[in-house]
């Protein structure tokens, strides 16, 4: 059964769900066609999609995000404070978004072009389960914000470059696994080395 199908060339990037409330999701729909000699990721299906009913039904999320056409995205709620949920969006005027009332009205906060070198590649967002306010964002450089990604810095010049992937362990955030090119990293001091 199909439950959130936009078109042909448009599929999900990204899902997450409500920690505590599994009937909530957000979904990142991303238009993507590839040609021998072209690569179009982006368009107007794209964007951000919430279901309020385990998804039922769906959404497109407009209020605070990019107006035009939007690309890959990767969402994620905060642990410790499940109405804060950010977007990292390729789109035109900036890089992340975020929400404090569970996606309904959202704001841009960063425009740095590290957060989301080549969003079509590698795009991922996580968010500390104990801090709501401390992310990663994934991209070609392993980038954190301490300040709910208003700013942002590489965080460890020493991890190989191209990121793809990352957990944190939800019982002990100092533990984080980080999947990238060069293969896969341990920290055990919540990515400080």
């Amino acid at each position: 059964k199909k439950v959130l199908y936009l078109n042909s060339h448009t599929g999900c990037s990204d899902i997450a769900f409500q920690p505590g409330n599994p009937k909530v999701l957000i979904a990142g729909m991303w238009p993507l066609q590839r040609f021998p000699w072209l690569l179009v990721s982006g368009g107007r299906s794209g964007g951000l999609y919430r279901s309020l009913d385990g998804g039922r039904t769906w959404k497109k999320l407009t209020h605070g995000l990019p107006k035009g056409p939007m690309g890959r995205s990767a969402v994620a709620f905060a642990p410790s404070q499940p109405e804060t949920v950010y977007a990292v969006i390729q789109a035109k005027g900036g890089v992340l978004w975020a929400s404090h009332d569970g996606g309904s009205h959202w704001q841009r906060v960063s425009d740095n072009h590290n957060d989301d070198v080549r969003p079509f590649y590698f795009t991922d967002v996580a968010v500390m389960p104990n801090n709501p306010e401390r992310l990663f964002m994934l991209s070609m450089k392993l980038m954190e914000s301490t300040d709910g990604g208003r700013t942002s810095f590489y965080t460890d010049p020493g991890v190989h470059v191209d990121h793809h992937a990352i957990w944190i362990d939800p019982h002990d955030p100092d533990r984080i696994i980080q999947g990238n090119d060069g293969g896969v990293y341990l920290s055990t001091n919540g990515g400080k080395h």
